[in-house]
């Protein structure tokens, strides 16, 4: 596994080089092609299908933000990669879940979820939904 999670790690590297630099181009060759993609950015709905995905990120990267990538945490469950992270920016943290899959050789995104992180409670909340 430790091959596999640096392989990982640098796809995931790469996906937020092409976030904060704006490079739709790189951004887009960071995404599956041969399996489903979705993503849920923090202030919309879930987005299906690489077509629509990659319209949302052409959006974003036209004013892309000053975030950094902080505490990945990779998981291997069967073929896909789960990599938790917090995205930070100067407005706050984004707690984010960035699901990879292997195509040709090669770890790409199916799936990013970023949303606000919850405040910090001193124990459990009695009802989490």
């Amino acid at each position: 596994m430790p091959n596999k999670s640096k392989a990982i790690l640098k796809a995931h590297s790469d996906f937020y080089t092409s976030f904060v630099s704006g490079d739709y181009s790189s951004m887009e060759s960071v995404w599956a092609r041969e399996n489903p993609v979705l993503v849920t950015h923090p202030w919309g709905p879930a987005i299906a299908g690489r077509v629509n995905v990659m319209k949302s990120w052409e959006q974003i990267l036209l004013n892309p933000p000053k975030i950094r990538c902080t505490d990945e945490k990779v998981e291997l469950i069967g073929e896909f990669a789960i990599v938790t992270c917090i995205e930070r920016a100067s407005e706050g943290a984004l707690a984010a879940t960035n699901i990879l899959v292997e195509e040709n050789g090669s770890w790409v995104f199916c799936h990013h979820h970023a949303g606000p992180l919850a405040p910090v409670f001193s124990s459990p909340p009695s009802s989490v939904h």
